[in-house]
C-alpha cells in the first residue's frame, strides 16, 4: 500500500467517515473512495468493520530465524554463489 493509503486506512479504522477523511486530507470524495477500494483489496477485507479489526489487531510476535552463526555472505560463498 502507498503511504497515503496507509494514512487513509488508519483514519477509517479510527472511525472517521469518508467526509471527515476528505476534510482532513484535502482530497476529493472520489479519491478517498478510490483509495479505500484499493485498501480493501490489499488487506482482503470487505467492510470498514473488517478493516478496523485488521488494523487494530495486535501483530503476532515475529518468528526469528535460527541463528546459524553465519554472516549473510558466508553461506553464499560456501555454495559457490559469491
Amino acid at each position: 500500500m502507498t503511504e497515503k493509503q496507509m494514512v487513509i486506512a488508519g483514519l477509517a479504522a479510527d472511525g472517521l467517515t469518508n467526509k471527515e477523511i476528505v476534510e482532513r486530507l484535502y482530497l476529493s470524495p472520489h479519491t478517498v473512495n478510490y483509495h479505500l477500494c484499493k485498501i480493501f483489496q490489499a488487506m482482503s477485507v470487505r467492510s470498514r468493520n473488517e478493516l478496523i479489526r485488521v488494523v487494530h489487531e495486535p501483530s503476532p510476535p515475529a518468528n526469528p530465524l535460527p541463528d546459524t552463526g553465519l554472516r549473510c555472505d558466508e553461506g553464499l560463498r560456501r555454495r559457490g554463489a559469491a
